[in-house]
């Protein structure tokens, strides 16, 4: 049987290794107007926010961790509908905008879906 510890520090690799893939969508080494370089980053976005729900949870159902990485990564995208002065000043650091984002985008939601259904498959596959 394999615990949690287990599972977190699986989680935990994947997590960073889907960071490092997410920086590096977003750097000068990607072409910059390529579909991996326009779609990589929000789908990659929200594959994080799976590991990050599933280290927090390792044992928690797979189409839990799913549906909660939907609903984090809606709520992140209708966020960006808002923009009050202070939200906008947070949003201009970098850091920040990297975990809240800027702007509304349709496509984004299809992103975080996708992101979301890889992590579900590979986790999935994993158990």
């Amino acid at each position: 049987m394999i615990t949690s510890h287990q599972h977190r520090l699986v989680y935990a690799v994947l997590l960073v290794t889907t960071i490092i893939v997410g920086l590096l969508s977003r750097s000068s080494y990607v072409p910059e107007h390529t579909f991996f370089a326009k779609y990589a980053g929000d789908t990659l976005w929200s594959l994080a926010v799976f590991w990050t729900l599933a280290i927090i949870a390792p044992l928690t159902k797979t189409q839990w961790l799913l549906v909660a990485t939907l609903l984090i990564s809606l709520a992140v995208e209708l966020s960006q509908l808002y923009h009050a002065e202070w939200i906008d000043r947070i949003r201009a650091n970098k850091l920040a905008a990297l975990f809240l984002g800027n702007t509304f985008i349709w496509s984004d939601l299809a992103c975080y879906t996708a992101g979301a259904f890889i992590g579900a498959i590979i986790d999935r596959r994993l158990r």
